[in-house]
C-alpha cells in the first residue's frame, strides 16, 4: 500500500486497524506538517520525535532530508524500520524514549498493535521498562550525530519534557513543531520555554482530537 502522498511514491505495511484508518493517510490527518516539511531548507537535518511507524519520517526522507526517526514502541518501531527497507530511504532510527533525563523507565502500552498511540511512561497495564535519554545527552554519547534544523515532537503527553532534555541541541534548530494539548498543566510550560530558547510562535493548527499542532520558528 502507499501513504497519501503525492509528490513521492512511500510504500508502507498496513495490517493494523490503526495503520488502515490512520497511519496511511497520515498527509490529510496533518497537512500542517506536510507543508512545513515541504518548506525546509534542502537537505536539513529533521528529529522525528515519536515517529510512530514513521510517515512523517519518510516524507522528509523522500525530499532528501536528513532524518533521525525515535519510537519507543515495540510494535511501531518494528515497522517504522521495515518502511524505510522498503523505500531504501536513509533514515536513522532509535528505539529510545526521549525524556528530561536519561535513566530506565516503565513504558505502557495503550496497544501492541502497529501504529496504536497514545502510550504512556507509567507502570500501569502492559509495560516494560525502557532506556530513556535527554536529547542532549544521547548527543553527547554519540558525537557524530548532527544537530537537529527541524524538529517535530509528538510524544501524546511527554512533549515539555522532550524539549527540557533537549534545551542545548534545540538551539541549533530553525523550527520545532509541537503537538500540545490544553488538558495537559505541564504543556502551558512549553511556549516559555521555547521563548527561552529563542523561537516564536508561527502557526497554530487545531485538530478534531483536542490537540493544536502549535509551530515555532527560530526568531
Amino acid at each position: 500500500m502507499t501513504l497519501d502522498y503525492d509528490k513521492a511514491e512511500i510504500h508502507m505495511y498496513a495490517e493494523s486497524t490503526q495503520e488502515i484508518m490512520m497511519r496511511l493517510h497520515s498527509c490529510k490527518k496533518e497537512p500542517e506538517t506536510i507543508s512545513w516539511i515541504e518548506d525546509f531548507k534542502p537537505q536539513s537535518m529533521f528529529y522525528d520525535v515519536g515517529a510512530n511507524t514513521g510517515a512523517y519520517s519518510l516524507v522528509a526522507a523522500s525530499q532528501g532530508h536528513r532524518v533521525v526517526a525515535f519510537e519507543p514502541a515495540a510494535p511501531n518501531y518494528h515497522r517504522l524500520v521495515q518502511h524505510v527497507i522498503l523505500n531504501k530511504l536513509p533514515v536513522i532510527c532509535f528505539p529510545v524514549v526521549l525524556a528530561d533525563e536519561s535513566d530506565i523507565v516503565d513504558f505502557s502500552y495503550a496497544s501492541l498493535e502497529p501504529g496504536a498511540a497514545l502510550h504512556s511512561i507509567s507502570d500501569e497495564g502492559i509495560h516494560v521498562p525502557v532506556p530513556a535519554f535527554a536529547l542532549d545527552d544521547l548527543m553527547k554519547l554519540i558525537p557524530s550525530l548532527p544537530l537537529p534544523d527541524y524538529v517535530k515532537i509528538d510524544t501524546d503527553g511527554y512533549e515539555f519534557e522532550v524539549i527540557w532534555g533537549a534545551r542545548k541541541a534545540l538551539k541549533a534548530a530553525k523550527s520545532v513543531l509541537v503537538e500540545m494539548d490544553g488538558e495537559i498543566s505541564k504543556h502551558a510550560d512549553i511556549g516559555p520555554l521555547l521563548t527561552d530558547l529563542g523561537f516564536g510562535v508561527k502557526s497554530r493548527h487545531p485538530h478534531d482530537s483536542g490537540v493544536v499542532n502549535v509551530i515555532f520558528e527560530k526568531l
